[in-house]
């Protein structure tokens, strides 16, 4: 989640004419989510929780690619640097080694695949298209990565 320079919250979801409002998928979550518990805090407390047969996935704000200005500031003037990003490696892989499997998302940056494949996770290039930018004209496909690192239990 993120904030705009006022502080609101801001998630764009883009510009269209007649947007698809997903009405009948989230009436059918609802029904579905009862047995759920949705939390709002640090995701190391969410983490800590994790263990034998769950999956964790996090979609944590994108490492910059070389020569491109990245989004890494947040709310309060927050920013998730390097040494964030470590962070929910070492919480991901505490989570691992109590059973859990793990899906993380992430820039394509050299660095952070280092981070993934240096902790064990099989680390995927996946190509994808990226529409935040006010830019026109035609945009071209971003390299990201999908890390997991399996769990130990079979269930």
């Amino acid at each position: 989640m993120r904030y705009n320079l006022k502080g609101e919250f801001n998630v764009g979801f883009g510009d269209y004419d007649n947007p698809y409002f997903p009405l009948e998928e989230m009436e059918n979550f609802i029904c579905c989510s009862e047995d759920l518990t949705f939390s709002c805090e640090d995701y190391s407390k969410i983490i800590e929780q994790v263990g034998a047969g769950d999956v964790v996935f996090c979609g944590p704000p994108y490492e910059p690619l070389p020569d491109k200005e990245g989004f890494t500031q947040y709310s309060n003037g927050t920013t998730f640097k390097m040494a964030d990003q470590a962070r929910l490696v070492k919480y991901a892989l505490e989570a691992h080694q109590r059973g859990a499997t793990i899906i993380i998302t992430n820039s394509g940056a050299e660095s952070i695949k280092e981070l993934y494949r240096a902790n064990g996770f099989d680390v995927r290039d996946v190509s994808v298209k990226r529409s935040m930018s006010s830019k026109t004209g035609k945009i071209p496909k971003a390299r990201d990565i999908i890390a997991v690192k399996k769990s130990l239990i079979l269930f």
